[in-house]
């Protein structure tokens, strides 16, 4: 993408969310941390950090013959929607072991359907095939990132229990939830804006019937709406996530 396109949807994406003058004090506020030497992104770790999650993507795709790692910022992203404002960069998952992450909640994997809405280039995908899901679906919102998604399970030389995975380009608030049990992986992929959507899309799915919902969300920056959703309650607290079951009845 060139630099003027990433300046006009930068631009476009400011005044959307703040306002005119809510970007005058955001881009004031910005050139100030920047003459402090600060760094104006929020989410930004340490030299350190930003280093071993380097090294953690290489490792992990070469070992398993993959290209999941790199990041992808926002307004880089092939979105035409209206809605891709309100979405966040891409950035790889790092390494996660879900059978201890979802080690005693009573899972029937076998008649469980995994979904990871804002998918990205599949890693979360190819970690979870590890255990033997029903099916493991992603759901990403850029062509280009759920194309590079399909290869990377084509590809994935890593170990794999489930063999039923698939990518579907498609609206997280749009996607229509698989009949059955299901356990819906989120790592920061949108804002409130677009969680409150999802949050009362899946509340209605698990209303409307007796099975169960698992919502794993990692880097859980709002979770406050899963919090205050009465359709569900928190059945676990980490450091890095917090997970929620619907409730029964």
């Amino acid at each position: 993408m060139s630099r003027l396109r990433r300046l006009s949807r930068t631009v476009e994406r400011t005044l959307r969310k703040r306002g005119v003058v809510g970007t005058v004090v955001y881009a004031g506020t910005s050139i100030a941390d920047r003459v402090r030497g600060r760094t104006s992104r929020p989410d930004a770790g340490s030299t350190e950090a930003i280093d071993k999650d380097a090294v953690d993507d290489e490792e992990f795709d070469k070992k398993y013959g993959v290209d999941t790692g790199g990041q992808i910022a926002q307004t880089d992203l092939d979105v035409s929607e209206k809605t891709w404002i309100h979405g966040s960069a891409y950035v790889p998952t790092s390494p996660v072991d879900f059978t201890k992450v979802l080690d005693g909640l009573g899972i029937e994997f076998e008649q469980t359907t995994f979904i990871d809405l804002g998918s990205g280039k599949g890693r979360v995908l190819l970690m979870a095939a590890a255990l033997p899901w029903k099916r493991v679906v992603g759901v990403e919102f850029s062509p280009s990132l759920a194309d590079v998604s399909r290869k990377n399970i084509e590809r994935y030389t890593g170990p794999r229990k489930c063999a039923a995975m698939s990518v579907e380009t498609n609206d997280a608030t749009k996607y229509e939830l698989p009949e059955g049990p299901l356990v819906v992986f989120m790592y920061h992929p949108f804002d409130d804006t677009i969680m409150k959507r999802v949050e009362e899309h899946i509340s209605r799915a698990a209303r409307a019937s007796s099975r169960r919902i698992l919502v794993v969300y990692f880097k859980p920056v709002f979770r406050e709406i899963w919090d205050r959703a009465n359709a569900f309650e928190k059945r676990r607290e980490e450091t890095l996530y917090v997970i929620y079951d619907s409730r029964k009845g």
